[in-house]
């Protein structure tokens, strides 16, 4: 027998992601928000989804790539965000704090910004300043434009 953890895998469906983009602008209503950053591409979903329910139409993006399939390595940034002031009254949108990777990188490219994503696991959850929900660190969570 082997004592390895398989990872459990979380389909998200449509209707549950958009029910947690609501609860996630429910916690970030009633701040004056200069605009909102989508950090490409698991955070344009839910930044687009946020951007409606909070009716933000200032949006830029953060283009990060260091995902192949399940296999994170180093981040490479595609494209900075045009952000003055370090991010302040900004809102960053990703989908996930996984490693905290990602997270660490935009922190030090706009230490001023909040941080929002949808869910978080243990590595990760110390870097948004909000999220919705939790899950194990060996949870591979599966979005519904990855279906």
């Amino acid at each position: 027998m082997s004592d390895k953890t398989t990872p459990q895998e979380v389909v998200i469906p449509w209707e549950i992601l958009k029910q947690d983009a609501q609860s996630l602008a429910e916690k970030l209503k009633g701040k004056s928000w200069k605009g909102l950053v989508a950090v490409t591409r698991g955070g344009m979903t839910p930044a687009a989804l946020l951007g409606y329910y909070l009716n933000i139409t200032n949006i830029e993006t953060l283009c990060l790539s260091s995902y192949s399939g399940r296999t994170q390595s180093d981040i490479t940034i595609v494209k900075n965000a045009n952000i003055a002031d370090q991010g302040k009254d900004w809102l960053i949108v990703d989908d996930l704090a996984d490693t905290g990777q990602t997270l660490r990188v935009i922190k030090n490219i706009l230490p001023e910004a909040y941080i929002a994503t949808l869910y978080a696991k243990p590595a990760g959850k110390s870097l948004p300043d909000v999220y919705v929900k939790d899950f194990q660190q060996s949870t591979w969570i599966v979005f519904p434009w990855e279906c």
